[in-house]
């Protein structure tokens, strides 16, 4: 039997098929639309909700038509209705008819729709194919499923770009060997991060050269002031080679004196 559930909507438990398990609930009011769509029209439209995929035009049929005469049945998936209250666009997918969705039922006249809404009482199993159609864990796995890309599509499509990718690359190194050591327009030269410097190579004759080369530089350098005392005295001798050459320059300037030859301006 019906059931009042809110002030808008009534609700009827209808199933589907006799292996269903649980029950499952129609939610139905008067539609209420804007006057001038003739589509739809308020006096003889009832609005149904929470209708599953499975359940067919033949289903709504026989539960509502009982009533009286049925003009048309039109679905929409929830979705696309929400994204139209919301001024937003809904991308439809073609083949694809596995959401919920809400009917719109217009019947012949105003007297059908009330006798729908005060008189409708439960029915028995409502025959439709549910085999068919996905819902719940099942379709959550399954739309899962199909938005994890393809291993052997993504593979070819990473083989393509890093081919790609390859052919720019030595296409920049020929262009940059090409343009080496050559001016352009203004007179500049472009210097790359490459050097010509040889790599020297990791034998044992060669690094005994290079061991030994080491030891020669070794060799020929002197610590000088290695220890606090000998940078000490080095300050104090430097300090006293100045006083000399400054006592030297004193008697310089005498001598020039002496002989008339001082001119300082």
């Amino acid at each position: 039997m019906a059931e009042i559930i809110s002030r808008r909507f009534n609700a009827i438990q209808v199933q589907f098929s006799k292996e269903e398990e649980g029950p499952h609930y129609l939610f139905y009011r008067k539609h209420i639309g804007k006057d001038d769509d003739l589509k739809t029209p308020s006096d003889r439209t009832l609005f149904v909700a929470n209708v599953p995929p499975y359940c067919n035009e033949s289903c709504l049929l026989r539960l509502f038509g009982e009533f009286g005469e049925i003009r048309e049945i039109h679905r929409e998936e929830t979705n696309a209705l929400l994204a139209k209250d919301a001024d937003k666009t809904h991308v439809e997918r073609p083949g694809v008819n596995q959401t919920y969705s809400v009917a719109f039922i217009v019947f012949a006249n105003f007297k059908n729709l009330e006798g729908a809404i005060t008189r409708l009482k439960d029915v028995d199993v409502l025959k439709a194919d549910t085999s068919t159609f996905k819902t719940g864990l099942a379709k959550w796995c399954s739309a899962y499923a199909a938005s994890r890309p393809n291993p052997e599509r993504m593979q070819k499509a990473v083989d393509a770009f890093m081919k790609k990718y390859d052919e720019d690359k030595q296409k920049e190194e020929e262009l940059a060997k090409e343009q080496e050591g050559v001016p352009d327009e203004d007179g500049w030269i472009t210097v790359s991060k490459k050097t010509k410097k040889k790599v020297v190579q990791r034998t044992e004759k060669k690094q005994q050269w290079l061991k030994a080369r080491e030891a020669r530089k070794n060799k020929q350098k002197q610590h000088l002031n290695f220890y606090t005392f000998q940078i000490k005295q080095s300050k104090r001798d430097h300090i006293a080679d100045l006083r000399r050459k400054f006592e030297e320059d004193k008697q310089k300037i005498a001598v020039m004196k002496a002989t008339r030859r001082f001119k300082p301006y």
